[in-house]
């Protein structure tokens, strides 16, 4: 594993003003790598990508843990995320993803960017969407209105405890998705690194909720995530900020 971005830079600067041999020895740091004295790391962040849209997406059906595949419109989307990811600063150093066909083939364009072509890939069960068992496919539309017991903004917080048929409830999706993710954001703060996820919009939903303290009805009332948009969070050891949510300016 070579220096980091910013680590090269000040290397760089030093070799003109003589601070590399200044004989004040440098700070050892994870993975072998170093920091020179005075010079502060940028602070890591994770971006969380919603994958590309499909046909499910596009004609309002629930998809779950269903094994739904991109569109035209999807990889279209998912290269101009590449393009967009690719200009970060500091530069994504690892990639992370649902294992899910749609997340999966979003995460496969955004490889055929030279940026990302090396970066390190995990997959993860855990990062996947509510599984919605036997509604899987289902309209969107009208489905809560059918389904009262599933919805916590007509039915309440009991709600959340209730599972679909060979599903799961939503306070078991918020339990898998946020211990992934505290998982996740103590290595990448620990490594100085910055990452991405590839995931779903109900997965960045609850992040975000859970980020920001969200009560579930407000979650589900205030955060809307489109198709192939990026949120960025900053990370620190006391902490995380919602640098910006859901951004798409980049797409087609």
């Amino acid at each position: 594993m070579g220096t980091r971005w910013w680590e090269r830079l000040v290397l760089e600067a030093s070799a003109t003003t003589g601070l590399a041999a200044g004989g004040v020895a440098p700070t050892a740091l994870p993975g072998g790598l170093f920091r020179l004295p005075g010079t502060v790391p940028p602070m890591p962040a994770l971006y969380l990508l919603r994958h590309g849209e499909t046909e499910w997406n596009r004609t309002g059906r629930i998809q779950g843990w269903a094994y739904t595949s991109l569109n035209d419109t999807g990889r279209r989307q998912a290269a101009a995320a590449g393009g967009y990811l690719a200009d970060v600063e500091p530069p994504i150093g690892a990639i992370y993803s649902s294992d899910l066909p749609r997340a999966m083939e979003t995460l496969e364009v955004l490889q055929a960017h030279p940026a990302f072509a090396d970066c390190p890939v995990t997959t993860d069960q855990a990062f996947r969407e509510r599984d919605f068992g036997v509604y899987q496919g289902f309209a969107t539309e009208g489905f809560f209105d059918e389904h009262p017991e599933l919805s916590i903004l007509d039915t309440g917080p009991e709600a959340a405890h209730v599972a679909p048929e060979g599903g799961e409830s939503y306070a078991a999706f918020d339990k898998r998705v946020i211990t992934a993710y505290e998982d996740l954001r103590e290595q990448l703060v620990t490594k100085e690194q910055t990452a991405l996820l590839v995931t779903h919009g109900g997965v960045i939903s609850r992040v975000i909720g859970h980020v920001r303290g969200l009560d579930y009805a407000t979650e589900i009332t205030d955060v809307e995530i489109g198709n192939c948009s990026v949120t960025k969070l900053e990370l620190t050891e006391t902490g995380t900020e919602v640098s910006y949510a859901s951004r798409a300016s980049f797409l087609p």
